[in-house]
Order: structure tokens, then C-alpha cells, then sequence
């Protein structure tokens, strides 16, 4: 009874990983001709949560040069302060 047990758990893990593999590869590759039924919400999924992750670190580096950058009346003294200034518009 265990040997069957362990047969056919093995074959369910073995096939379980297989499906997710499947799922997973067209999220890395996008020509990649192997796609599951879930394999297009992963892809949103990726790409929602990679999104949001680029916005967060937009978001941080954004407010850690306001807080290094010193605001004043326009007028730029050096050249690194202009790199600096004008650095959030450029992106």
C-alpha cells in the first residue's frame, strides 16, 4: 500500500511541477510555443507585479532626491546641480 502511495504521489509532484513549468515558460520567453490555461494570468500577473515594482522604486528614488537635491529659486550654481535638477523630468 505504501509503494502505491509513493508511486503515485511521486507521478502527481512530477506532473504538478511539469504544468507549472509550462506555465511559467511563456512569461519568460514570449515566442515560446508551450502554454497552459493559466499561462496568460501568470503572464498578467508577472507583469502587474513587475510594474508595480518598477513604480515603488520610481516612487523611492524620486522622493530620496528631493531630499538630497536642495530646493531653491531656480538658479542653478553648478553643473552637478543641474544634472541633479533636472534629473526626475528627463525620465
Amino acid at each position: 500500500m505504501k509503494l502505491v502511495a509513493s508511486v503515485i504521489l511521486g507521478s502527481v509532484g512530477f506532473f504538478g511541477v511539469a504544468y507549472l513549468m509550462l506555465t511559467i515558460l511563456p512569461c519568460l520567453d514570449l515566442t515560446c510555443l508551450y502554454s497552459t490555461l493559466l499561462s496568460r494570468i501568470a503572464w498578467f500577473l508577472v507583469h502587474a507585479s513587475a510594474s508595480l515594482a518598477y513604480s515603488v522604486y520610481q516612487g523611492v528614488v524620486r522622493q530620496l532626491h528631493y531630499l538630497v537635491v536642495s530646493y531653491n529659486s531656480g538658479e542653478v550654481k553648478t553643473w552637478t546641480h543641474g544634472i541633479l535638477t533636472d534629473w526626475p523630468e528627463r525620465r
